[in-house]
């Protein structure tokens, strides 16, 4: 388990685990890619993903749903293809 600092452990797509931190002391670890994001050609989220970030961001208790769809939609590969309104039809479905 990665307590600190960044693992490269591989060469694929996500392949750098980051230890962002600690929680009630255990690590908190995520995955990242080797690229800057300006380095990619962004792609739309679908619509699981969208729903997925939507749940999270709710769930966490911070953002309504009108903050939440701004800031999803407002997000590179979602701008253009996923406005604020349809997130939020999506959440209330």
């Amino acid at each position: 388990m990665l307590r600190s600092g960044v693992a490269r452990l591989g060469s694929g797509r996500y392949e750098t685990l980051v230890c962002a931190g600690q929680l009630d002391g255990l690590p908190v670890p995520t995955f990242t890619a080797p690229r800057r994001a300006d380095e990619v050609t962004p792609v739309p989220p679908s619509r699981a993903y969208v729903l997925l970030l939507a749940a999270g961001l709710l769930d966490a208790g911070a953002w309504d749903v009108d903050t939440v769809a701004a800031c999803i939609a407002s997000s590179r590969g979602a701008v253009g293809h996923w406005p604020d309104r349809a997130i939020r039809a999506l959440v209330a479905e």
